[in-house]
């Protein structure tokens, strides 16, 4: 791996002046704690690279184990590279400098430019000449206030809207919530812009605060969703500065308060009217054999209103691929493009192909959903943190209602918006805000005893899996049970039981390719009281013992609790605590733990914890993994044995039974 220089800047000072406070670096280099904190861990990755120790920390203070090494390897590396990272070509440049000139309210000097870009002053002053013509595309002027810098000038949200357009067009929403929520970032571009464009204290607080005001929204859009980030961003900045007037700031909080209520209304008679004059149109040009019914009318005026509302404060949409989907809803997009031209009421300005696109791929869908009502299986995916053991657990489930090769799975960090138009139902465990509500249904928990049922309802099913497979029995069970008064974790642990009964024989127990280290090491029971984040650490105590995980494993699972809940429940009172296998797995182990004292985890109506199965995944395939260890968990006497054990011979053994065991010989215990 190669160090930018921000990374480069950052383990020199701390050489220099061992050990040294965080504060002192935040000062000394001008960086937040979280750019320090992502800085850590590109530093500590090449220091693994190269065979070096992992900078140390005690509470604030950072400390180099191998001073004289890291300082030979960092000057030959400096000696004998040149940062790819801070070659940016003239559209990259010239990019970040339109969206740091579109975010102020303030004239930006030119060596800010030159400092941030790592390129020369004639560069820069070029580069800003161009930008005058693009600026005069958006209806904008670029100005140069002498001894000051340059500023673009306008009145109202044009600037703001302008940016957010900008900016999806350069970084997508993942990747910004990537970033948010596991420090990743996947292009050049998002580096740039997320560490100098953006004080990313204020931007993780926006995001947080975005996130719980969507939280209740029926749909959302991108656009929408980031514009929302941005306002909210804006309206922090503005009242932190010096002279910042009432009126911007009580305009800022109306536009925002205009998305966030846009959703609730009911649709106005005359946006009804534009959606039935599109209907008639589709119907005319495709001599369909069957009406838009009121569902479909409901789902399409909550973009319509959005649309409206864009369309009335000049914001353009332009992030569809257009070009993408025309080759399959060329014929839609060109009915629909025709039937808003001609539609007398619409007095709005230019529409863009990426708004009229959006309607298309609503009408398709419609017509692809019609067409699965007579001979069709829809297709699912399921969502997940990390989409590797909660997602898999949860597709076995569906699968008792859907073939299994119609169910994938994904993290949430890959569900990129062209996967997810793919399947006609998305079930995730994690919010995916930007995606239209009537294709997710979000779940808090793999054991959710009506998923089923919710599943049925939203796809209008019934059992859809081949014949003769006595699990089909299942729904018509629950649903039975269902019409009578149980509670909620009783009704989970009677579905269990019940599934277990359809399922028998049980799946085979075929070897892994490569098979799990379980040792007695592994295995503990606790008797004192813990946080939920003290027995995350227990019970992967023994993995990084072992060096079966590196401790980073850990500390994504904690992060993912923080912002997830607790996803990772299986089945009442048990926690399958597991993280990607990028995040720091050496080998393919299972460890368990039992609380005597249960466990407080986060979120509403969480049942308490007893065990904690620690599992860390190399390879890229869990399923088997999953199906074997779900088969076992669903048997009655497994969560007695887990909780109430004497013996880690006997929880061993059964471990071993189901997985076999093996790693390198270095790894084991």
């Amino acid at each position: 791996m190669r160090l930018t220089q921000r990374e480069i800047d950052v383990l020199n000072a701390v050489l220099q002046a061992q050990p040294v406070g965080l504060t002192q670096l935040e000062e000394q280099l001008g960086l937040t704690a979280n750019q320090l904190h992502y800085t850590f861990t590109k530093i500590n990755a090449w220091l693994s690279d190269n065979g070096l120790s992992w900078l140390g920390t005690d509470k604030d203070l950072i400390t180099v184990a191998e001073p004289l090494l890291v300082q030979r390897a960092l000057t030959n590396f400096v000696a004998h590279t040149t940062p790819e990272r801070f070659r940016y070509t003239s559209d990259q440049m010239q990019r970040f400098m339109f969206l740091t000139l579109l975010l102020s309210e303030r004239p930006i000097a030119i060596n800010r430019f030159v400092d941030t870009l790592y390129t020369s002053r004639t560069t820069v002053v070029n580069l800003l000449d161009g930008l005058q013509q693009q600026c005069a595309r958006f209806g904008l002027t670029l100005k140069h206030l002498n001894r000051r810098g340059y500023l673009i000038e306008h009145d109202g949200f044009k600037k703001l809207t302008v940016f957010v357009q900008v900016l999806i067009d350069t970084i997508s929403i993942r990747e910004l919530l990537g970033f948010y929520y596991r420090d990743n970032i996947y292009s050049k571009m998002g580096e740039l812009l997320l560490f100098n464009l953006f004080d990313l204290d204020t931007l993780f607080t926006v995001i947080k605060e975005t996130l719980a005001y969507t939280d209740s929204l029926t749909s959302i859009d991108d656009v929408d969703f980031l514009l929302l980030i941005m306002l909210n961003y804006q309206y922090r900045q503005a009242v932190q500065q010096d002279g910042a007037t009432t009126l911007n700031v009580e305009a800022l909080a109306e536009l925002a308060g205009e998305i966030l209520h846009n959703d609730r209304r009911s649709l106005d008679p005359g946006q009804r009217r534009l959606i039935l004059h599109i209907n008639a149109a589709m119907q005319h040009a495709f001599s369909l054999d069957f009406q838009f019914d009121e569902d479909f009318v409901r789902v399409l005026s909550r973009h319509v209103q959005r649309f409206l509302f864009r369309q009335a404060n000049q914001i353009q949409m332009n992030d569809i691929d257009v070009a993408q989907f025309m080759p399959e809803y060329g014929e839609i997009y060109t009915v629909v493009k025709a039937a808003i031209a001609d539609y007398p009421e619409l007095a709005t300005g230019e529409i863009t192909p990426s708004e009229i696109m959006l309607i298309a791929i609503y009408y398709a869908s419609a017509f692809e959903q019609h067409a699965q009502r007579v001979d069709v299986e829809p297709y699912l995916l399921v969502v997940c943190a990390e989409g590797v053991a909660v997602s898999t657990i949860v597709k076995n489930k569906l699968a008792r209602l859907v073939s299994a090769d119609h169910i994938d799975t994904s993290s949430v960090f890959d569900a990129t918006e062209a996967k997810l138009t793919r399947y006609d139902l998305i079930i995730s465990t994690v919010p995916l805000p930007g995606i239209d509500a009537a294709r997710v249904l979000t779940i808090d928990h793999a054991f959710a005893p009506d998923l089923l049922q919710q599943v049925r309802q939203r796809l209008s099913l019934t059992t859809i899996a081949p014949p003769g497979n006595d699990v089909n029995k299942f729904a018509a069970i629950m649903d039975a049970i269902n019409s009578t008064s149980i509670g909620a974790a009783e009704l989970a642990q009677l579905e269990m039981q019940i599934l277990q009964i359809l399922s028998a024989p049980a799946i085979a127990r075929t070897a892994l390719a490569t098979p799990l280290v379980i040792n007695p090491a592994l295995v503990a029971r606790v008797e004192v009281s813990m946080t939920w984040q003290q027995a995350i650490m227990e019970a992967a105590s023994g993995l990084l013992a072992q060096h079966l995980i590196e401790a980073h494993y850990v500390q994504t699972i904690i992060n993912n609790t923080v912002r997830f809940g607790a996803y990772m429940m299986v089945t009442p009172g048990v926690i399958l605590a597991h993280a990607g296998a990028e995040d720091g797995v050496n080998a393919n182990a299972i460890a368990v733990t039992s609380f005597d004292q249960p466990i407080h985890f986060p979120g509403e109506n969480t049942p308490l914890v007893h065990v904690i199965i620690t599992i860390a995944l190399k390879d890229d395939d869990p399923h088997l993994l999953m199906q074997k260890l779900m088969d076992w968990l669903l048997m009655p006497p497994t969560l007695e044995l887990l909780r109430h054990f004497e013996q880690k011979a006997t929880v061993v053994a059964k471990l071993r039974e189901l997985f076999g065991e093996g790693a390198p010989a270095h790894l084991k215990e």
